[in-house]
């Protein structure tokens, strides 16, 4: 969805972010793409760390704003725990070094500035001020017309939890492993067939369709019998059939198709990945 930004000022654009993002960043620079006055969404990054090279990491920011396409312009948040330092020669914003790096990038890519802003605990202030001052976090709020977005007051985090699985399927799925990489790999129980344990011949059956398979795990991901998940794995630990899954989950089963021939034919002779299927992995092309 493309927003127009019709923010009166800068805490009032700050109460946009969350809904651009789907949450409320911590410990980000946010970089918001922007064609004239529309945004299409924001690109969130990690703060640098102490002893990161600020130039590339400056560099490789504007660089991956640059590529959506039809970006001219660009506004910068920065959500820190520190707070700011009042000195004799008036407020001194954290990651301002960075965000001189960043903001010089920028006009060296020739995007336009909208805004650059930093939230602290404490509260907000911009960089491009003069004489910044900070101003309470209380005059940041969500614009009434927003359309609806659902909750968006997690920070980037949230979701990110692995689920609680019981112990007993924990069980299960590990036993299915263990015998699907007797039989496959020769591994364990090297004499294991499949007329010894006929849910195995299962198994083989999904494996004679990988992209397919694959294309199932995401109908239903979270009703996966044992075998089905124990195969899953099975193929996630493979580096040939792990990037066949990773090229069709952002793409579709034409991709992972291609995916996988592409991976036979460079396994078996050498044969260069075509550049199409390459681009996937480097984030390049249309989405999903």
């Amino acid at each position: 969805m493309t927003t127009v930004l019709r923010a009166a000022d800068s805490a009032a654009f700050l109460g946009i972010v969350p809904t651009l993002a789907g949450f409320t960043p911590r410990r980000s620079t946010v970089l918001l793409p922007f064609r004239g006055t529309r945004t299409d969404g924001a690109m969130r990054l990690d703060l640098p760390r102490d002893g990161t090279d600020l130039e590339a990491y400056a560099d490789a920011a504007v660089g991956l704003v640059a590529r959506v396409s039809g970006t001219d312009a660009v506004a910068v948040v920065v959500y820190t725990d520190e707070e700011a330092h009042p000195t004799r020669d008036g407020l001194v914003l954290p990651h301002a070094v960075m965000l001189d790096e960043l903001l010089g990038c920028a006009e060296d890519a020739g995007l336009r500035v909208v805004d650059a802003l930093c939230v602290t605990p404490s509260g907000w202030s911009s960089y491009i001020d003069d004489e910044p001052e900070l101003g309470s976090l209380t005059q940041i709020s969500r614009p009434s017309d927003l359309l609806p977005t659902g909750d968006v007051s997690g920070d980037q985090s949230v979701g990110a939890e692995l689920p609680t699985i019981d112990l007993a399927e924990k069980e299960r799925v590990g036993r299915a492993s263990v015998e699907l990489a007797a039989l496959l790999d020769g591994k364990g129980r090297g004499r294991l067939t499949a007329r010894e344990n006929p849910q195995l011949v299962a198994a083989l059956v999904l494996l004679e369709d990988v992209p397919a398979f694959f294309e199932s795990v995401l109908a239903a991901p979270d009703d996966l019998p044992p075998l089905a998940t124990a195969t899953l794995l099975w193929c996630l630990e493979r580096p040939l059939l792990r990037d066949v899954a990773i090229a069709q989950w952002a793409t579709d089963l034409a991709g992972g198709i291609r995916t996988l021939d592409a991976q036979t034919a460079f396994a078996a002779s050498g044969v260069m990945v075509p550049d199409e299927v390459g681009q996937v992995f480097l984030g390049r092309g249309p989405t999903p």
